[in-house]
């Protein structure tokens, strides 16, 4: 249960980098340094929340197996 919160938390987080991302480029231009930094920052929580999706499978498999 805690991981799903900490999951949902981080996608929380995604999206409001997404949004300063999107600002940023809308004021400054997509190539502006800030826009790049937010567009790392993105990547990174995408990557983070692909990998916690990943474990949360594999954990639940785990679970399933255990359970037979």
């Amino acid at each position: 249960m805690k991981e799903k919160a900490s999951y949902e938390k981080q996608q929380v987080q995604l999206e409001k980098l997404r949004e300063k991302m999107v600002s940023a480029a809308l004021t400054h231009g997509i190539h502006h340094p800030i826009v790049l930094h937010y567009s790392k920052q993105v990547d990174a929580k995408h990557n983070l929340l692909m990998e916690m999706a990943k474990e949360q499978k594999v954990n639940s498999n785990l679970t399933d197996c255990q359970m037979v």
